[in-house]
C-alpha cells in the first residue's frame, strides 16, 4: 500500500474531516491517505484516496493536481 501525505492543509466538504472555527472543515497537512485500487475508483477525471485512520472517508482529487 502506497501512502500519500498532504503537504498543505486543504478545505473539505466531508463532515468527517477536522473542524476549526478558523478553517472550517479541512484536511490538515500531514494527513495520510492511501490510493484506492483501480477496481474501486469511481470518479471520471479524478483519483480516489481513502483516509488512513479515523472514519472511512474518500478524498477525490482532480487528475491534473
Amino acid at each position: 500500500m502506497k501512502t500519500y501525505i498532504l503537504l498543505k492543509t486543504i478545505p473539505s466538504h466531508s463532515h468527517n474531516s477536522p473542524f476549526t472555527m478558523e478553517l472550517g472543515h479541512h484536511w490538515p497537512a500531514g494527513q495520510q491517505f492511501k490510493l484506492l485500487p483501480k477496481t474501486k475508483q469511481r470518479s471520471f477525471g479524478k483519483t480516489d484516496f481513502e483516509q488512513i485512520g479515523g472514519e472511512e472517508v474518500i478524498l477525490r482529487v482532480p487528475n491534473k493536481c
